[in-house]
């Protein structure tokens, strides 16, 4: 953050002009910093874990998307994670319980993910992984005389899938890459909720911030790999991936997590 008067009233006039920098949209707590023409994230300290984690996320100015700038009778944006009072509850309440009754399992999780989309919880794009979870979340409030309760199930896929924010939203250079990154993210903030290495974990966010500052659609993952045309931070691990992905939308270990995930 801006430690003297003038960077101060340098990043005052930035937001004033521009609107406000938001939180890291790769790992979602670090703040912003202006390195040359662009902005890089250094990383953030976890109170969960009580270190360091490190970041690699760097773009482009222009790559950023502004927030509104808020005036200081306003007061400061909530930090991440923090939910507003009620927020979570009024959530549930949105979900109309009714059309649901009377239906089976599946089609009643089938309705949640419906729900769960509608609000912007943070559920796997993959509609089967969605629905399993929204499955799970169902048979875990079964009583005794096999009844779901509805609005539990709800409340338990907003605990587990907090609706997702607007700086969780990353932009690549060349908009053709956008589905890769986008799958490369989740796949490492999977890795880091399930306590992957943080190795692994750092190597693919690495690759996803060297993928994201492409000028070119990748068509063939094999160029970020040879010689005279390697792209820094992507491994053949991360270009097998983007061969799956650009071959069926997917990749084996993605929807690993995912069951992970919707099973826990």
């Amino acid at each position: 953050s801006p430690s003297t008067k003038p960077e101060l009233v340098s990043a005052c006039v930035d937001g004033e002009l521009h609107g406000a920098l938001p939180r890291c949209p790769m790992c979602e707590y670090g703040r912003l910093k202006r390195q040359g023409t662009g902005f890089v994230c250094k990383g953030y300290f976890s109170d969960e874990v009580k270190t360091w984690r490190t970041c690699p996320f760097t773009s482009p100015a222009d790559m950023i998307e502004r927030l509104e700038w808020r005036s200081p009778d306003q007061g400061p944006r909530e930090k991440p994670g923090v939910e507003k009072a009620g927020g979570k509850a009024a959530l549930v309440d949105s979900l109309d319980t009714t059309p649901l009754e009377g239906l089976g399992l599946r089609e009643q999780a089938e309705k949640l993910v419906e729900w769960a989309r509608k609000v912007n919880l943070s559920l796997a794009e993959d509609g089967a992984t969605a629905t399993i979870a929204a499955g799970t979340a169902l048979n875990g409030t079964r009583t005794e005389e096999s009844q779901v309760d509805l609005k539990a199930a709800a409340a338990e896929l907003v605990r587990k899938f907090p609706p997702r924010t607007e700086n969780k939203v990353l932009k690549a250079v060349h908009e053709g890459n956008g589905k890769i990154c986008a799958l490369l993210k989740e796949y490492g903030d999977l890795m880091e909720k399930h306590g992957e290495n943080v190795h692994g974990v750092r190597g693919t966010r690495k690759a996803l911030s060297a993928i994201m500052g492409l000028t070119y659609e990748i068509t063939d993952p094999k160029v970020l790999l040879a010689k005279g045309t390697k792209v820094d931070g992507v491994g053949k691990g991360t270009a097998d991936k983007i061969a799956e992905i650009l071959e069926k939308g997917t990749f084996d270990k993605l929807e690993e997590f995912r069951a992970k995930d919707a099973a826990l």
